[in-house]
């Protein structure tokens, strides 16, 4: 290598400025050793070891030993051998190489974050641009390769331009507006332009850095988008035609109930009658199927959610009363999370109860915690399901009215990690039990994450609450803040 290649360019500056800094610190110690000065100018040796610590940091060390050596050498040699000068010298020279050795372990630790954070940014699997606030608003810095490719532009087409080259000035303002209040944005969507007049949907996010600069990361998402809108709108319109659909299905059912109601009137025949009312019974089913096929539509359509149990219970209670049948429900403290589909779950089953029970006389809804969840228990003591038909009922095709019900109610338990069983004996009642993970119930009272629900200073909702008794009195489950007052009592 040519000495004179070592003094072209950046590097060429940092040597030449560590090799005149040497030489000439090294001078002014010599002239002050032969003038007997050894207590100001060593200071001055500290110039060299930190450009050169600073500039080559894994030879730091080296360099602040070789400075060291030639210092105390020179001492020993103009001034002679001198203890106390000697040692003064040496303790000097162990100075230099600790602090040229610190310099150059922070450098290098500060290189390589340097080039960690250059690793991220240039190979990102997202677009990244280095924008800094200026007196004219926020200029690029420095954009990587896919924020290049994205944008379909060239990186000096980008460096030191405003980001409305290809960004909505107003859209901007808004994230730059939350930026300098929150800190960062997190998956923002935004629009961006390119050279061509297209513009491409981004998901975008946006975190300050030092030095008034920030760091703006995106991924296009223009094609999910168009995927999601074309889904939209075939979704929509299937919706009105399923919508269009059951509208006439629900009209012709009920057409056909009015007509069998009216030859059933008109009619004296007695096997022509029995035969009327089984079509009337198939024609009931056929739209209560219809109205569960509707129900299945909206399957997963919404996020799931926290509900309280003992509430729709209760409000099928009041809307179906019975005075032949006794409704328990112990589950005031209950909350489980499901697909908001989850009523209607409940709602089935109990009506199922009261439908097909024939000899039903009580109807109770219980729960207790097992090893890996809890289990949601509705029993009755009605007529029963024979042990053949216990897994069939919750079959597609297993032939019954009752069948596509509890197959629906599967499918939307199922959504969060809900199963369903029935476990009760034929003529002493039915059982369905429903298994719900640790992690989808919470009884109320019972931890942080479950806390107790108020107790109401109305006592009007209380007298309201809970299911009738056939001997007229209500009853439920105690919330937590009722406790205290329940041991008073």
């Amino acid at each position: 290598m040519k000495i004179s290649s070592l003094f072209r360019g950046e590097t060429g500056i940092w040597n030449a400025a560590i090799s005149i800094s040497t030489v000439a610190v090294l001078l002014v110690n010599s002239y002050g050793l032969f003038q007997g000065i050894t207590a100001v100018f060593p200071h001055l040796l500290y110039l060299p070891v930190v450009l050169a610590a600073y500039r080559y940091p894994r030879r730091g060390l080296i360099f602040s030993l070789g400075i060291a050596m030639v210092y105390i050498l020179m001492v020993g040699v103009i001034i002679g051998p001198v203890p106390g000068v000697i040692v003064e010298a040496v303790i000097r020279g162990i100075m230099l190489v600790v602090i040229g050795g610190l310099i150059a372990f922070i450098t290098r630790r500060l290189y390589e974050q340097e080039n960690l954070y250059r690793g991220l940014f240039d190979h990102s699997a997202a677009g990244s641009i280095l924008v800094r606030e200026t007196g004219e608003g926020w200029r690029i810095v420095e954009a990587n390769e896919n924020a290049l490719a994205l944008l379909r532009r060239e990186r000096d087409e980008l460096r030191d331009k405003p980001l409305t080259v290809f960004w909505n000035a107003e859209e901007m303002n808004v994230l730059f507006s939350r930026l300098a209040g929150e800190g960062k944005v997190y998956s923002s969507e935004n629009t961006f332009s390119t050279p061509d007049g297209s513009t491409e949907i981004v998901l975008l996010s946006l975190a300050k850095v030092p030095d008034r600069q920030a760091v703006l990361t995106f991924v296009e998402i223009t094609r999910r988008v168009n995927a999601e809108e074309s889904l939209q709108r075939a979704n929509d319109k299937l919706n009105l035609l399923s919508r269009i659909s059951t509208d006439h299905l629900h009209r012709t059912a009920n057409e056909i109930i009015e007509t069998v109601d009216e030859a059933r009137i008109k009619s004296t025949d007695s096997v022509a009658g029995a035969f009327l009312n089984r079509v009337r019974v198939l024609a009931l089913n056929l739209a209560r199927q219809i109205f569960l096929s509707e129900t299945y539509k909206d399957l997963g359509a919404r996020p799931p959610d926290w509900i309280a149990v003992q509430r729709v219970l209760e409000g099928f209670a009041r809307t179906n009363p019975d005075p032949g049948i006794s409704m328990r429900f112990w589950t005031e403290r209950l909350e489980v999370y499901a697909d908001p589909l989850f009523r209607d779950v409940l709602l089935h089953i109990l009506e199922n109860s009261v439908r097909h029970g024939v000899t039903l006389k009580n109807l109770v809804v219980t729960y207790h915690r097992t090893g890996d969840g809890l289990d949601l228990i509705i029993q009755d003591d009605g007529a029963g399901i024979p042990a053949g038909m216990k897994e069939k009922i919750f079959e597609y095709d297993s032939g019954g009215h009752a069948g596509l019900g509890l197959f629906i109610c599967r499918q939307i338990l199922d959504i969060t990690g809900i199963s369903i069983t029935e476990e009760g004996k034929e003529g002493k009642g039915a059982k369905f039990v429903l298994h719900i993970p640790a992690e989808n119930y919470r009884v109320e009272g019972s931890s942080d994450d479950a806390p107790p629900f108020p107790l109401s200073s109305d006592p009007a909702p209380a007298v309201n609450r809970g299911a009738l008794h056939k001997s007229g009195t209500r009853v439920r489950e105690l919330t937590s803040a009722e406790f205290a007052l329940a041991e008073e009592l």
